[in-house]
């Protein structure tokens, strides 16, 4: 469900920030207000084609932010294909381009590419209009109308929240021992380095030597550097 919707320096739009709640919403208005802007915003953030002619007058750039909450197995499944963690249970998608052509996509702050925001838009959001029935045609969808017609949409949907939460205490586990093996790397340096002091058997003169000639040093290579 699209819980909010932001809008910058998007054709006439200078700064829009929509709040959807659930049930029906409408948009009206005279023609010429703006509605078909904030679909074709919207169809932006879904990964639809760029037009820097939609760029502000005057702007170097537009940005279109949205907020979903997640409510189906499939939008998981694509986050977790691409290594993105749920926030919450939502999912942030934001899209800019700039004059220069470029684009930046993100999707909960992980840096994405048009086709992952295509993906997520075809999950979270069906667009109709004349003409718009392509859904139909894709075959990654076709799983979607088997689980519905068998009624085993409820139980995917709670496989794929217990295999992400089971991928969640993996990518835990993996940190602890990364941390762990850091830890030892770094145990296993100091006490190389104690020994080689210990071995060196220097006399407190010779410390306070070595002491100022690192001074000496660290001063030579900032008048150096200024």
């Amino acid at each position: 469900m699209l819980k909010e919707l932001r809008i910058k320096n998007y054709a006439i739009i200078d700064n829009l920030n929509v709040e959807f709640t659930s049930g029906l919403t409408v948009l009206t208005g005279e023609t010429g207000a703006g509605k078909s802007i904030i679909i074709d915003a919207l169809n932006l953030i879904l990964g639809g084609r760029a037009d820097t002619n939609f760029i502000r007058t005057g702007e170097s750039s537009a940005t279109v932010e949205s907020i979903f909450e997640i409510t189906n197995s499939q939008t998981l499944e694509i986050l977790l294909e691409h290594g993105i963690n749920a926030h919450d249970g939502e999912v942030v998608l934001r899209r800019t381009i700039s004059n220069s052509g470029k684009n930046r996509c993100l999707v909960n702050d992980c840096t994405v590419t048009v086709g992952v925001l295509s993906k997520l838009g075809d999950r979270l959001v069906d667009i109709h209009g004349q003409h718009d029935h392509q859904a139909l045609l894709n075959p990654e969808i076709h799983v979607d109308f088997l689980d519905l017609y068998g009624k085993t949409m409820d139980e995917r949907n709670k496989f794929s929240k217990k295999y992400y939460e089971y991928l969640e205490d993996l990518r835990k586990l993996e940190d602890l021992r990364s941390k762990e093996n850091d830890r030892v790397q770094r145990e296993d340096l100091l006490r190389f380095q104690i020994n080689e002091i210990d071995k060196a058997n220097l006399s407190p003169e010779e410390t306070d030597l070595l002491k100022l000639e690192k001074n000496k040093l660290q001063y030579a290579e900032k008048i150096h550097a200024s």
